[in-house]
């Protein structure tokens, strides 16, 4: 089949490095459902429906350059179709503390930790905000949470982003009134290195590795916003680990961004079928058989589900 093709902002539109030092079913590229995906050619589509993606690319350049007003703006913009984007509410608080405007900082912190329990910078950047506001008992509180999951992790692959994590915090509680010399950087991987992280999330699905492909999916979402094809295939991985809620929430949010993605269509209303909402399911399928003028692989694939009560055993 021929996935739905959305685009992702250029390499040159997102530096490699940022750094901040002031304040199942085998799957195809381009988030379709019901295709085959191969080893080569699963890179992130190319057809661009919405300038989210853009407006990613624009904050963070703001950000590196110290433009934190500029940054916060087009984080707005990411924010107001993608509310529940982990990476920008944590990049956005990144641009409040650059302007040192530490409370809208630590709101933005504990909105993607809402959403993440587990961002290792959103915590550790929390901890420093807490400093800067003086609530010893709050910083201490961001450090001990991540300890524990120092602990929990063992030889995990945060490993060392943790250890990074714990021994920044720790040094700036004991710097005290000098902890304002210990201001959050962060690096961010750039377009390359999010594009190869989907191809490889798309391989892991292929080989029914969900949990692998959740955590690469992750990665691929910091680098690259929040692209409908990412957050579709979010949702497919945790569908398939059953954890149904999140599946429908990434699905989602695919289509506040994008509300033709065929894939998000087809895989919501697979999800409806797994949890025997026909009914939900079915419109899914209106939907697709009105976009798809001419048919199209993701409506016939639903279709099929919905006749089988499940997954076909084609």
């Amino acid at each position: 089949m021929t996935a739905r093709r959305l685009s992702l902002f250029s390499a040159a539109s997102l530096a490699a490095v940022l750094s901040l030092s002031a304040a199942a079913p085998a799957v195809e590229p381009g988030g379709g459902g019901g295709g085959a995906a191969t080893s080569s050619g699963t890179g992130i589509s190319t057809r661009s429906t919405y300038d989210i993606e853009a407006e990613y690319a624009s904050g963070v350049e703001a950000l590196q350059a110290g433009a934190y007003v500029d940054a916060e703006r087009a984080f707005d913009r990411v924010l107001d179709l993608a509310p529940r984007h982990v990476q920008t509410h944590f990049l956005i608080g990144l641009a409040h503390y650059g302007q040192q405007d530490f409370k809208s900082a630590r709101n933005s912190f504990k909105k993607a930790l809402r959403y993440d329990e587990d961002h290792v910078e959103a915590r550790k950047t929390l901890g420093l905000t807490y400093l800067q506001l003086g609530d010893l008992d709050e910083a201490n509180d961001q450090l001990d949470a991540l300890k524990q999951r120092q602990a929990d992790c063992g030889v995990c692959e945060n490993a060392d982003a943790l250890a990074s994590a714990v021994a920044t915090l720790e040094g700036a509680l004991a710097a005290g009134a000098d902890s304002s010399a210990l201001a959050p950087s962060y690096r961010q991987a750039g377009w390359d290195a999010g594009d190869a992280a989907y191809g490889d999330a798309v391989r892991r699905i292929n080989g029914r590795d969900f949990d692998g492909a959740v955590t690469v999916l992750r990665l691929a979402s910091e680098a690259l916003g929040p692209h409908p094809d990412v957050l579709n295939y979010l949702g497919y991985a945790n569908r398939k680990l059953e954890r149904f809620d999140a599946a429908r929430d990434y699905y989602g949010q695919a289509l506040a961004i994008d509300p033709m993605h065929l894939g998000a269509h087809e895989y919501l209303g697979e999800l409806y079928v797994e949890t025997g909402d026909l009914a939900a399911a079915r419109a899914e399928l209106e939907t697709l058989d009105a976009l798809c003028a001419f048919g199209c692989a993701q409506a016939e694939e639903l279709r099929a589900w919905i006749a089988a009560g499940g997954s076909p055993s084609f």
